[in-house]
């Protein structure tokens, strides 16, 4: 692209000004709607995803029905285990299904597993599933979770389960919501929830997580602190709502094509 093509003006730029910052941003194409659709990839074993859960809260709730967020999940699988059509045994301590839905082992020789954080995960679905008019239990629940040592070492579910009260959720519909997920209610058979999460990854070809989707598009750029998601998503309206007029944005607001400087932090797979 031009990027590359420019390549030896930004040496010399670099070379002449040794002591000066040589910056340059890059233009992605947005598409605009009158309400915007963002897609939150996270996974809770990662702290990057809590970091922007909090930064953001305040966004959302800013922009209100404005917007609609889904989360969802990343997972992996078990190679081994789809070699052998997810037929063995589920023994591998870090899958569900067989190994079809994975998670690294989050503490290592430690007590905790991947299984752990799996269901951790499918938990947190099925609160933002269960409650569809009060996604404020899942914001919550999010936000307590980050701040609860005791929950992250996914030891058991009791922690879990206490922070779901705490933020008015019903345990046993979240419980059942889990149990129904699984085919036939077995943990050793597919998941209904984690398959949907899986193929919308696989399709949206992410190569980086914590990540955003916006109408569709993936979200390049610095993802903490979360002003330049805000700014990207008052972007893709059609009209600026007077929610974005509230705070200084650092972008083209209202163009077709929204710019970035390149400053890009993330959390590879």
């Amino acid at each position: 692209g031009d990027v590359y093509k420019r390549q030896d003006k930004f040496k010399q730029a670099m070379q002449e000004n040794p002591q000066n910052r040589v910056s340059f941003s890059i233009k992605f194409p947005i598409t605009q709607t009158t309400k915007v659709d963002y897609t939150v990839w996270l996974s809770s074993s990662n702290t990057n995803s809590f970091q922007f859960i909090h930064d953001f809260k305040k966004y959302h709730e800013r922009l209100g029905d404005l917007v609609s967020i889904k989360p969802n999940y990343v997972l992996w699988f078990c190679l081994s285990c789809k070699l052998d059509n997810f037929q063995g045994h589920n023994d591998n301590p870090n899958c569900v299904s067989r190994g079809r839905y994975c998670a690294p082992d989050p503490d290592n020789a430690g007590p905790a597993t991947g299984k752990n954080v799996v269901l951790e995960d499918l938990r947190q679905k099925c609160l933002f599933i269960s409650y569809p008019s009060n996604q404020d239990k899942w914001w919550n629940y999010l936000y307590k979770f980050a701040e609860k040592e005791e929950c992250q070492r996914f030891i058991d579910s009791e922690c879990s389960e206490n922070l779901l009260r705490e933020v008015g959720a019903d345990v046993n519909v979240i419980k059942k919501c889990m149990k129904d997920s699984f085919k036939n209610g077995d943990e050793n058979e597919d998941n209904a929830i984690l398959l949907s999460d899986r193929e919308s990854f696989i399709a949206q070809n992410l190569p980086y997580w914590p990540a955003v989707v916006i109408n569709k598009q993936p979200y390049r750029g610095q993802l903490i602190p979360a002003d330049d998601v805000f700014d990207a998503i008052c972007a893709a309206f059609t009209q600026q709502p007077k929610a974005c007029e509230l705070v200084e944005l650092h972008t083209a607001v209202g163009q077709q094509d929204i710019n970035y400087t390149i400053a890009v932090s993330y959390t590879h797979l």
